[in-house]
């Protein structure tokens, strides 16, 4: 069966992870915050929003920004069940989100660093775990990777065991806190940590896409809207090494039976699980027509 993002979150964030989810054959629904709060003033109204939705999908609701409150999706998913509503889902749960957002008296360290560290890991239901590369934001907008810090891309046991340790040990204190905490709150989706090279301390925490993870639209082998995605589908995560712009890569185009196609992600799974990097498009549209066109590299 094919399945349905229903996702929560910023427009912005809508546009880069519904690209993601039509490459690979999957529905997505963005609702934004606003239409969120209508929802929630309107029984009536969400009735009719969920009556929208195909009937035969597999609906995964996910918040994929810190836009959307913990309260705000508690009374969402309250408001479903009060109207009736079942069959959905949800990747994310209020709980997941309290903990990945909540603050502390270290997330409200202020940093005169004229730089920041960026720690992002991503974790999938199956509690497979990818860190990409340790960044350095400056002040003026440029991203440098973190020269000395090696990238762990794929962590397939989660917790805050690692084979790779790095030489700076505040940089192990993070990665490791970071770790613990997602195993923990069983997160499904992206932690962002934003970090004060002088004292290791912690200045932000981000959840999910957001301004800080832009940089890996054209920097990383898997973005951050791409593994966010894999993770709400709970598919195997993708390389988060940086790319390599001397390397070349190969694509095949193929035609398949739509009618076959009962679910688009299942025929690449065990690709997708022993090659992080491969990409699957497909070109046209599932339900155009007898024939359909997908795009391996």
């Amino acid at each position: 069966m094919r399945a349905l993002i229903i996702a929560l979150g910023r427009s912005d964030n809508h546009a880069l992870l519904a690209t993601h989810a039509r490459s690979l054959g999957v529905g997505y629904q963005g609702v934004e915050g606003y239409e969120v709060s209508e929802l929630l003033h309107d029984p009536t109204r969400i009735k009719a929003w969920f009556a929208r939705l195909p009937r035969d999908h597999t609906l995964l609701l996910a918040v994929i920004d810190s836009s959307i409150a913990p309260s705000t999706l508690r009374s969402f998913t309250s408001a479903l069940k009060s109207a009736g509503i079942t069959g959905i889902s949800a990747r994310t749960t209020p709980e997941m989100l309290e903990a990945m957002t909540s603050t502390s008296t270290e997330g409200n360290h202020r940093s005169d660093s004229d730089s920041l560290h960026l720690l992002s890991i991503a974790r999938s239901p199956h509690n497979q775990v990818a860190i990409w590369p340790i960044i350095t934001l400056t002040r003026r907008g440029t991203v440098v990777e973190v020269v000395g810090i090696n990238s762990s891309p794929i962590l397939s046991g989660g917790g805050s065991e690692r084979e790779q340790q790095e030489d700076d040990p505040r940089i192990n204190l993070a990665i490791d806190r970071a770790l613990i905490e997602a195993g923990k709150s069983s997160l499904v989706g992206v932690i962002n940590y934003v970090i004060d090279p002088d004292d290791g301390a912690l200045v932000r925490r981000e959840f999910g896409a957001s301004t800080f993870t832009f940089w890996s639209e054209s920097a990383s082998y898997t973005t951050v809207a791409e593994q966010m995605v894999r993770a709400i589908l709970d598919l195997p995560l993708g390389d988060t090494r940086m790319i390599d712009f001397e390397e070349y890569f190969l694509q095949e185009e193929l035609e398949i039976d739509s009618a076959l196609v009962m679910d688009p992600i299942r025929p690449f799974l065990h690709l997708f699980a022993r090659n992080p990097r491969l990409k699957v498009r497909y070109l046209t549209d599932l339900d155009s027509g007898d024939a359909t066109t997908v795009r391996i590299s």
